[in-house]
């Protein structure tokens, strides 16, 4: 997964318009340090529910997952 790879500031500002939902299912796939990092940077009212999500989040698809992936990377 190249979102696995990808710098923090980055991929936290290309998620800074996503719905939590989503963030919450892309970084749910990543290390947890890395993870952490990204939530570091959005707004802390936008990563609180993010964090609700990922605690509330069943099982998610490979499929979907990579899906979103190529959805991000387009």
């Amino acid at each position: 997964h190249r979102l696995r790879n990808a710098d923090p500031q980055q991929l936290g500002s290309m998620l800074a318009g996503e719905h939590p939902q989503t963030i919450a299912v892309i970084l749910a796939h990543l290390d947890p340090q890395h993870t952490a990092a990204i939530l570091k940077e959005m707004d802390t009212t936008i990563g609180s529910e993010v964090v609700f999500r990922m605690a509330k989040m069943e099982k998610v698809s490979p499929e979907l997952i990579m899906l979103i992936e190529r959805t991000l990377s387009a």
